[in-house]
């Protein structure tokens, strides 16, 4: 996948032309906006470019947002770091539920249902998977030459359905 700070003129009027139809009526190409420049842009460069309409502009920045959160996250997540986080985010859940087989003064309906614990750690575990699901999704097949992380992925998955099992 291509940076989207390194995008072309050409490549940024495409997108732009994909936006709602609402503002196909601008000249995209005579913009000339580099993807760095589309990553930057701000209710006064629009301005200048001719964009006056508020929901224009709303509609530009919008898809810019969406862009910058995709082109930083990039940069910043690795797959390293979000394997590490769902491992993490596993652990934390297996040594709750370790703790509370443990405890012998829990009732058996407070051992049926889900703490409050538990519940936080599920919902930590699938932000987790999801962020690494997304990232492998966009990079898979680009990027990752060692697929040996894809397997710690399949097993920290059988881990967590064994742990939900158990309990």
């Amino acid at each position: 996948m291509e940076l989207i700070s390194s995008w072309s003129p050409d490549t940024v009027s495409g997108y732009l032309e994909g936006l709602d139809p609402t503002v196909q009526h601008y000249s995209f190409q005579g913009w000339s906006i580099s993807g760095q420049n589309l990553l930057d842009l701000s209710p006064q460069h629009l301005d200048a470019l001719g964009v006056r309409s508020i929901g224009h502009q709303e509609i530009f920045l919008e898809a810019v947002e969406q862009l910058c959160a995709l082109h930083y996250e990039l940069h910043s997540e690795t797959l390293r770091s979000l394997t590490d986080k769902l491992y993490g985010v596993s652990q934390s859940l297996s040594s709750h539920i370790l703790l509370l087989r443990k405890a012998s003064s829990l009732s058996q309906a407070l051992a049926l249902s889900p703490t409050q614990k538990q519940l936080a750690c599920i919902i930590d575990i699938v932000s987790a998977a999801r962020g690494l699901f997304s990232w492998l999704n966009r990079y898979l097949f680009t990027r990752l030459n060692d697929y040996s992380a894809s397997r710690d992925v399949i097993a920290l998955c059988v881990e967590l359905a064994e742990l939900l099992h158990k309990k």
